[in-house]
């Protein structure tokens, strides 16, 4: 679910990604980030007794909400960086003439 729902994001958005790795590694990334947050049970701490465990077995438990916070600030952070560093590399592989393979090699001829 989390795949398709990106690769229809990133398809509508207009982004060439004929392997959809953006949308695999994007998605399913994110959704690592952000489940924790949401599932996470302390085996030491059943029933979220000490405030260790996920969103969804507390919603008062205000270290839940925090700890959620921190993974979206975590998010952002990684897809900053990634972002930041990826335009150098697709910057300097366009200058080239690096970064897209002509169409009759596409073609086979």
């Amino acid at each position: 679910l989390v795949y398709k729902f990106w690769s229809t994001v990133l398809s509508k958005a207009g982004i060439d990604d004929p392997i959809d790795a953006a949308a695999v590694h994007l998605g399913a990334g994110a959704w690592g980030v952000i489940a924790v947050t949401l599932f996470a049970m302390d085996k030491e701490a059943p029933l979220n007794q000490y405030g260790m465990g996920g969103l969804f077995y507390d919603i008062n438990d205000r270290l839940s909400w925090i700890r959620l916070g921190w993974a979206f600030l975590g998010l952002t952070v990684i897809i900053s960086w990634t972002a930041a560093n990826m335009f150098f590399v697709f910057f300097v592989l366009k200058k080239c003439n690096l970064l897209r393979v002509d169409d009759a090699v596409i073609a086979g001829t």
